[in-house]
Parts: structure tokens; C-alpha cells; sequence
């Protein structure tokens, strides 16, 4: 039984008007719909909610803040609130009462407005006829499964498959009814709803698109490979890569940047498949760290991997006055971090597959195919000898490529189950030296304790 009228539903579309100290007092399981001015009545309507900017920012970013890839100094870190510091040093403690973290909390809010959307297409009796509806009902879809994916990339475990049916996974959000707050499916089940989302949106959405911000057919089997490489599902994440990749395979030539730009690439560039925004705002550290180029610099090993024929050194990071090295490398076209899909990663994508399928001839054209698009003239493709030869060459080359993405953490909690490829992360702050080794229970971060309180769910082994 329906518990909720499309009159009641615009707010949860229009997420700009929910505040966030409501939210910090409600949390987002239980918050309840007010009553709104708009109703919305046709395709234009759900059209302009779904292409609302709100849906730009849906992937977090405490991963990125936990990857290692950049260091703080130490004066800045000092200036850090204190549950920054602890973001930052990989603390089992993190957050202080009443703390919002907009990893969850807005996330939340945009899952509850996604479906608001949905429950109205429902209430307006849209039949499977209207190629509109269908779209923004697939569009709606996607962004589900995207936002869920992400979500679980930070509050739940690695996927295991001999674990998944016991491991907790997220609420997944699928009704406004606020008397029902969901609980924590397995992490079986989130997977399951996840790609059961994709693969109904895949039935809806037009192949392609003109506007990057839209999810197509594309955007679709691109997310689909992104997640079976974080299920280790290398069969079906080498299938989904192929089918992109044969759709569209762009990729930009960096021999034509202008590398000296304080920002070298554009927006919505040609190798952009689906363009989505890592989320930041005062309730996390990201605001605190990445935009703040005179102290927080590249991992000083990371660095020191590209060469000097390599183009991304220049056009990834600009050193500064205090001879710092700071990132400019974002697909966003500013200090904004991409977090979207693009045809670089499904390269290495692939590449990755083929390799561990034995197929070292394929996965090493992959690479090249990508590295003679970042080198100058003279590049000279890669080799390998064997397969152990070839993963590790593109392992090093995907960290290489896909920095500040939200990526890496992802990487790193899959890989850290193999020992060839496991890593420990280390800081060092005022002489002191922190640690995150593999497959450590801080891969996963703690549920705000604020949601524990109020929804019962239960909380994240630290």
C-alpha cells in the first residue's frame, strides 16, 4: 500500500531544499517528505529533476582520502578538525558526535530522491510505451545503482563471494514508506540489486547520448565492468569493457594539450562516457585536502613513477613555489575531482583481463593502445615476458592514469587479496608513522553513529 502521494514527492526530487541540519537531526533512513508547491506532471518535469546538477555529485570521497596517493603537510595537518586528522591517519575511532559525513548523508538524501522519482512515474501510470518515461525511468535506475555501488565501495567489506550471503551490505532504499526504514542487506543482496538495476536500465536507455551528464547503454556496460573488477569477476568485467569499448573507444592524444593550463582538460571531454562529480562539502575532509594546493601534494613515490617523456607529469601536476607537487589532472575541467566513467579505464580494464585470462599479446596492445595517447612521438610500446610480467606493468600504469578518481580504494580492497599485488599504506605526520595494511578492517569506514542510533542498523568492525 502506497504511503506516500505525488504531491508529497517533490521535495525529495528538488534536494536542494533539504537542509542539512534537518538531516544531521533526522538522518536519511527515517527523514520524512513534506508537502510541496510543484507537482510534477510530465516527462519535461521527471526530465528536469533527473538532469538536476544535485545528481552530478554522487561519488564519495572518503576512499580517496584513505588511498594514499597524496600527503598533507605537516602545518596543514595541524589545522584539520580533529575527525579530519583521523580520516586522514586511517584512525579506528573517527567521528565525533553528532557528525555529519556526506558520504552517507547525502547520498541518502540523492537515493531518496531517485526514488521519488521513480514512485512518481508509478503514480502517473506511465505505460512501457513512452520512449520519455522509459528514459527517465532507466536514467533513474542507473544513477540507483551507481549511487548504491559507490556507497558500498565505503560502508561495506570487499566483496567475497564465499562471504557475500553472511557480510552486511548497505539499506537499500527502494521505498519512501518512512515507517519501514530498510535495514542492512547482505552484501549478496546489494550486489544483486545493484546489477538487477543496470540490467533494467539497460532495456530503457538509449545507446548513447549528446549530453555526458546522461546515462545511456554505454554508461551502463562501462559501469557494469567497473563493478565486476571490484567483484573480481574477471569473465563478465572483460565482457562488459569489450561491449563499451566497441560502442565507443576515443581517447585524447595528450601530445595536444597545452600542459602549461592551470587546468589542461576540458569538461565533458572526448574520452567522458558518463560524468558524475566526487562529492565534496564541509561535512568531510575532501574540501579540507584536495583544494588546497600550497599543502597537499602527490605521494612523492607516485610521483617520481612518470617519467619525463610521459605527458601526464606535466599535465597531471603543477609544481608550486614551495616546491610542492599538486593536482590539476581532473576530467571536471577544474579542482573538482572526476568521478565518472571514461574510455581510459576501460582500457585498462581490459587489459587487466586479458592478462589474467593468459592473454598477454591483448592486454599489452590495450596498453598501448592508451600509453601511445600519454607519450610523445618517440614511445615505445611495451613488452612482456609473462603474465606475472604484464599485470604488474598495467597495475602500475592503471595507478598511474586513474588518480583521484575514487578508483584507487577500490583497487587496493580487490588487490589486497592477492599477494602479488597487496600494499600497505603508509603516512608519516610530525615523525610519527601511520599504517593501513592489506585486508585491514579500516578498509571499511564506520556508519555514522548518529544513523546507528536512530535506525538500528549495525555498525562497521573497526
Amino acid at each position: 500500500m502506497k504511503t506516500i502521494k505525488l504531491n508529497h514527492i517533490v521535495l525529495l526530487i528538488e534536494m536542494t531544499v533539504v537542509s542539512i541540519g534537518v538531516m544531521s537531526c533526522t538522518k536519511k533512513l527515517d527523514v520524512k517528505p513534506s508537502q510541496t508547491l510543484i507537482v510534477p506532471k510530465t516527462a519535461a518535469d521527471l526530465q528536469g529533476a533527473i538532469d538536476a546538477d544535485i545528481f552530478r555529485g554522487i561519488y564519495p570521497s572518503l576512499g580517496e582520502l584513505g588511498a594514499g596517493d597524496f600527503y598533507v603537510e605537516d602545518t596543514r595537518f595541524a589545522t584539520l578538525a580533529v575527525d579530519d586528522q583521523r580520516i586522514y591517519t586511517w584512525a579506528k575511532q573517527l567521528y565525533g558526535p553528532g557528525r555529519i559525513i556526506g558520504d552517507w548523508d547525502d547520498n541518502f538524501t540523492k537515493l531518496r530522491s531517485i526514488t521519488a522519482i521513480l514512485q512518481a512515474l508509478e503514480d502517473l501510470k506511465v505505460g512501457e510505451s513512452s520512449p520519455e518515461f522509459n528514459n527517465i525511468r532507466g536514467s533513474a535506475l542507473f544513477y540507483r545503482a551507481y549511487v548504491n555501488f559507490h556507497i558500498a565501495q565505503i560502508f561495506a567489506k570487499p566483496y567475497n563471494p564465499s562471504t557475500a550471503s553472511t557480510d552486511p551490505g548497505i539499506p537499500l532504499l527502494q521505498s519512501l514508506d518512512v515507517t519501514k526504514p530498510p535495514g542492512r542487506a547482505s552484501l549478496a543482496k546489494t550486489y544483486e540489486s545493484i546489477t538487477n538495476d543496470l540490467n533494467n536500465a539497460l532495456n530503457l536507455l538509449p545507446e548513447t547520448s549528446i549530453y555526458k551528464t546522461r546515462p545511456t547503454k554505454l554508461a551502463v556496460y562501462a559501469m557494469f565492468s567497473r563493478i565486476y573488477m571490484a567483484m573480481g569477476d574477471y569473465t563478465n568485467a572483460l565482457q562488459f569493457a569489450d561491449k563499451a569499448l566497441k560502442i565507443y573507444s576515443t581517447l585524447i592524444d595528450y601530445k595536444a594539450l597545452n600542459t602549461a593550463d592551470s587546468y589542461p582538460f576540458k569538461q565533458l571531454n572526448a574520452e567522458t562516457i558518463f560524468y558524475s562529480e566526487v562529492t565534496s562539502s564541509n561535512s568531510i575532509a575532501a574540501g579540507a585536502i584536495f583544494y588546497n594546493t600550497t599543502s597537499c601534494a602527490i605521494e612523492k613515490g607516485l610521483y617520481d613513477s612518470y617519467t619525463t617523456d610521459d605527458i601526464r607529469k606535466t599535465a597531471f601536476f603543477a609544481r608550486q613555489p614551495t616546491g610542492l607537487n599538486t593536482w590539476k589532472g581532473s576530467y571536471s575541467g577544474s579542482f573538482i575531482l572526476f568521478g565518472g566513467l571514461a574510455t581510459d579505464e576501460l582500457y585498462l580494464n581490459r587489459a587487466e583481463c586479458y592478462a589474467r585470462a593468459g592473454n598477454v599479446p591483448s592486454a599489452m596492445e590495450d596498453l598501448n593502445t592508451l600509453l601511445s595517447k600519454r607519450f610523445g612521438a618517440g614511445f615505445v610500446p611495451y613488452t612482456a615476458t609473462d603474465q606475472k610480467n604484464a599485470m604488474l606493468t598495467i597495475l602500475k600504469e592503471r595507478r598511474k592514469e586513474l588518480l583521484f578518481r575514487g578508483l584507487r580504494w577500490i583497487d587496493l580492497r580487490r588487490l589486497n587479496k592477492e599477494p602479488d599485488y597487496a600494499v600497505t599504506l603508509t603516512r608519516i605526520v610530525n615523525g610519527t608513522i601511520y599504517t593501513l595494511p592489506p585486508n585491514d578492517p579500516r578498509y571499511v569506514y564506520p556508519i555514522p553513529p548518529d544513523e546507528i542510533a536512530i535506525s538500528g542498523i549495525e555498525q562497521n568492525e573497526r
